[in-house]
This record gives C-alpha cells, sequence and structure tokens, in this order.
C-alpha cells in the first residue's frame, strides 16, 4: 500500500510538472508566437523579393534593345530597334557596361572606321535596353595602320586586328624618321597613301 501510494504521488507530481510546462509552453505561443511567426515569414518574403530582384534585373531573350547612333560631329541621333545578341542574355547591368568597355577598347572593323568612340547604357530593364553608339567620323579618318612585326612592316586595318598585308620590307632599311613612326604605329589615310608607301619602299 506504501508503494502504491508513493507511486500515486509521484505521477501526480509529474502531472503537475508537465502541466505547468504545458500551460508556461501555451502562454509563450499566446505572447510571442504571432510574432516569430510574422518576423520569420517578414524574413522570408525579404528574400524571395532580393531573389527575384536579382533575377529579374537581367536580360532575358524577351528583353528588347534599342540602339541609339550619337553622331558627336553633327548632333543627331538615329535609334534603331534591332535583336538582342545572344551574348547580352543572362546579363546584369554591371556585366553589360563591363563588356561594352572593353569592346569599345577593341571595336570591329567596321566600328573602328566609322569612328566609333563609345556605348553608354541610356536604359535597363527586363523590358527594354536602350544603348547609345557615339560615333566622332573626323576622329580618325585613316584607314590603315602600320607596325614592325618580326622586322619587318606589317599593315593592318584601323582596328589593328584585321591584317591587311603582310611586307617584306625591313624596317631596318628605312630612314630613321619612318622607322621610329613604325615601332610607334604608323597611320595611314587610304590605299593610295599605303601604295605610295609601299612602292617607296620596297626593295
Amino acid at each position: 500500500m506504501k508503494f502504491l501510494k508513493r507511486a500515486g504521488i509521484v505521477l501526480v507530481c509529474m502531472g503537475v510538472l508537465f502541466a505547468v510546462y504545458y500551460g508556461a509552453y501555451r502562454i509563450y505561443l499566446y505572447k510571442y508566437g504571432n510574432e516569430d511567426k510574422e518576423k520569420f515569414a517578414k524574413q522570408l518574403s525579404q528574400k524571395s523579393v532580393e531573389a527575384n530582384s536579382v533575377e529579374e534585373n537581367k536580360i532575358t531573350h524577351q528583353t528588347k534593345l534599342v540602339i541609339e547612333h550619337y553622331n558627336r560631329n553633327e548632333s543627331n541621333v538615329i535609334e534603331e530597334n534591332t535583336a538582342m545578341p545572344v551574348e547580352y542574355i543572362g546579363m546584369s547591368r554591371e556585366e553589360l557596361a563591363d563588356y561594352l568597355e572593353e569592346y569599345s577598347q577593341s571595336p570591329n572593323l567596321s566600328d573602328a572606321e566609322s569612328g566609333f568612340e563609345k556605348y553608354q547604357i541610356t536604359s535597363f530593364s527586363p523590358s527594354q535596353v536602350v544603348l547609345r553608339k557615339i560615333y566622332s567620323p573626323s576622329r580618325n579618318s585613316c584607314k590603315f595602320y602600320l607596325t614592325e612585326e618580326n622586322g619587318c612592316v606589317t599593315v593592318y586595318y584601323i582596328d589593328h586586328k584585321t591584317i591587311y598585308e603582310y611586307t617584306n620590307i625591313i624596317v631596318e632599311t628605312l630612314p630613321q624618321d619612318i622607322q621610329d613612326q613604325i615601332k610607334h604605329g604608323l597611320y595611314i589615310s587610304d590605299e593610295d597613301a599605303l601604295y605610295d608607301f609601299l612602292e617607296t619602299y620596297t626593295s
């Protein structure tokens, strides 16, 4: 009997402790549970918005591209709606700016001959990107660029990348002033001037 009595007392104590613990837990939920839920929901929503923002602020295959061709000499702008280059897709504004800056340092032959200076990002959004392409046609009226390679004169187009002609003209055989110009890069205005140079110094 004493054992059963003690066991009953233990069970009652355990029941009281459980009731106190459960009651305290319910009170905590009542007072702070909603705040925690709201705080968690707010954090989750903020992270979702940030993730969506990062994803949305990039160029997609549906983004429209408008190029404004700006002639600095004439101060006029010609607007062109064109297809989005594949290499732009997936880029953010910063990534596109870096890409265009790199291109401006080494434009293609057509742009180089037209006096291309640089690109500017006028507008950027997932729906439309507007780029301004700035030209100064008189900035460089030369068509060819002569330099020294392997001791001989090599003729490039004005983009400094596209080879027009390899020559057998040895730089050391040229007059000193011409040698200096060649070593620093000699610009030739057109084909007539180039032919005159080649005929004069070809042995």
